[in-house]
């Protein structure tokens, strides 16, 4: 508890102080901005101990729903065993895409990079809202001073940066990398569930290259061949049954592969094909 005389000392007087004084105001804000700075010390301390324990929090929620036993055949789905089931529900939804160059996923990796990127930004942020006090304005009377109408300059800088503690920091950067190894496997996991659809890929592929109408005009062919028909119309028939078996959304790992459009497309697909040859 400060007395009279030391309360006086940090009131702007209308006569010069002493050079007792003088040396003792100083002293006494010395230790008060010293104190300030501990402050500061404990709170950035704190405010970084929260950011990477939120950070590593979701790293350990990705790598927990990240488990796969089991990368399931779009070709030939079945009943899964109770090892083979997933615990946890998959964390993100990816639709899966057929097109002729390829298969490929939307959102894909990128996309998530960027966003998991964001919520970190977001922590990081959040913490550094939190100003240090040693230069807030606040408390310039006892880290700036002003003794005989001169105000000292603040000795001791801004205080600590949260900023650069993050930027050093290798365990945070670490846990970073991690994270995004965890989502980067979560594709290629996932990528190996896309591989199984290539077999409709190349059935989509040849069923929008046929020409029906060369079909007539091949000598080889005559629409009173009927085993050619036949056969056709046992493809198309054999392509739809394996295409109404396809699972619309799949959980592989953290990732729930949305196949329900490229299932849509590809009824239509064959049915597109097989109605001009009736």
């Amino acid at each position: 508890m400060l007395t009279q005389y030391e309360m006086q000392m940090y009131v702007e007087q209308q006569e010069k102080a002493s050079f007792t004084e003088q040396a003792n105001k100083r002293a006494q804000c010395k230790r008060l901005t010293s104190f300030i700075r501990l402050a500061d010390y404990l709170i950035v301390h704190t405010m970084h101990t929260l950011a990477v324990n939120s950070i590593s929090m979701l790293l350990s929620y990705l790598v927990t729903h990240s488990k796969c036993n089991y990368i399931p055949d779009a070709m030939h789905p079945r009943q899964l065993e109770p090892e083979e089931e997933q615990q946890l529900p998959a964390l993100f939804i990816t639709e899966l895409i057929m097109e002729h160059s390829g298969l490929y996923f939307t959102p894909n990796s990128n996309h998530y990079f960027l966003g998991v990127g964001e919520i970190i930004n977001r922590i990081q942020e959040t913490t550094l809202s939190v100003k240090n006090l040693v230069s807030d304005d606040y408390f310039d009377d006892f880290t700036k001073p002003r003794i005989n109408d001169k105000t000292e300059e603040r000795s001791i800088g801004d205080g600590p940066s949260l900023a650069s503690i993050f930027e050093d920091d290798k365990h945070l950067n670490g846990i970073i990398t991690n994270i995004n190894d965890a989502l980067e496997n979560a594709f290629e996991v996932a990528s190996k569930y896309a591989e199984t659809f290539e077999t409709f890929r190349h059935y989509f592929r040849d069923n929008e290259n046929l020409d029906v109408a060369s079909v007539g005009q091949d000598e080889h062919v005559t629409y009173a061949d009927v085993t050619f028909f036949a056969e056709a119309l046992a493809e198309y028939k054999r392509q739809e049954n394996e295409t109404y078996a396809i699972v619309e959304n799949m959980p592989v790992g953290m990732l729930l592969v949305d196949a329900t459009q490229l299932k849509k497309e590809k009824s239509t697909d064959c049915d597109s094909a097989l109605i001009p040859l009736l």
